[in-house]
């Protein structure tokens, strides 16, 4: 996935599939080190997530694990 809108101060990002065709908004994190992990994570960056959907609160998205950072 591509970092579409780095995290903000509330700690939602925005990543965008490989394909362009998905968006996914990211609101939560499964722990605090994941979320420390992509705190810092810039516009454009690739990166391999594991994301869980967050049925109760629309399109939103839970990373569960981080594969890979680049």
């Amino acid at each position: 996935m591509t970092v579409d809108q780095p995290m903000n101060s509330h700690g939602g990002m925005r990543l965008a599939a490989p394909t362009g065709n998905e968006v996914y908004q990211v609101v939560d994190y499964a722990t605090e080190e994941i979320r420390e992990s992509l705190a810092h994570i810039a516009e454009g960056a690739l990166i391999k997530l594991r994301l869980v959907r967050l049925g109760s609160r629309g399109d939103a998205w839970r990373v569960v694990a981080s594969v890979s950072l680049k």
